[in-house]
């Protein structure tokens, strides 16, 4: 559909049906034009830091026939105020997108938050339920064995006894088991990396072990 791969494809669908949607960093421009053409939107927003990048995406906007909002953006910083119902970040880390939330809080209002962490996702989590937001669904899908994760979130009550580790939005995915084998896979590489190294690093490492092998033992 419209270029979307896997990972594209999952936020596409957790993109609630509105009049206006804005993806921040949206290099080539492949999801809003695909969210412009399947009506999901009226109107889409694309906005990116770098003018290459949205240089691309206006030239695909204007290939599909598809009418696309470009404008040059760090972070929200070139969307008015509850001027979008929806907006999508994604392709960039959970620490970056933590600032660029705060930086732009006064422009989400009442918006849907799609957003894709690529890295730091346990960190993006904290940052929503610390700072305001309310988690309401979490999604992953496994593209050439890397894993993807969409947190879908809106401003609301703060959620402190969620489980920003694991994600307690994921426990009844059919991908739950295979997500609990990788980062298990990945804790005892970093055990085993570390050597006779027993310091508190190591600690932390061993107990999200033990807590990931107890979940996964449920």
């Amino acid at each position: 559909m419209n270029g979307l791969d896997e990972r594209l494809m999952m936020l596409f669908h957790h993109v609630p049906q509105c009049e206006c949607v804005a993806d921040i960093g949206t290099d080539h421009g492949y999801l809003p034009i695909a969210l412009v053409s399947k009506r999901k939107c009226n109107k889409a927003i694309a906005c990116d830091i770098s003018a290459p990048s949205l240089k691309k995406a206006e030239t695909h906007s204007r290939l599909q026939g598809i009418p696309l909002d470009c404008r040059i953006s760090n972070g929200l910083s070139a969307l008015e105020q509850e001027e979008a119902d929806c907006i999508v970040i994604a392709g960039m880390g959970g620490i970056l997108i933590s600032e660029i939330l705060t930086q732009g809080k006064e422009k989400i209002n009442d918006a849907t938050l799609v957003l894709q962490p690529m890295t730091a996702v346990k960190e993006l989590r904290e940052y929503l339920c610390n700072y305001g937001f309310s988690i309401l669904k979490e999604d992953m899908v496994f593209q050439e064995e890397k894993l993807y994760h969409v947190l879908v979130a809106k401003k609301g009550e703060e959620n402190q006894e969620y489980d920003c580790e694991i994600g307690s939005g994921l426990k009844n995915h059919p991908l739950y088991g295979k997500y609990l084998m990788k980062r298990k896979d990945k804790e005892l590489e970093i055990l085993k990396q570390m050597g006779s190294f027993r310091g508190e690093k190591y600690q932390k490492h061993k107990k999200l072990l033990e807590k990931l092998e107890q979940e996964e033992a449920t």
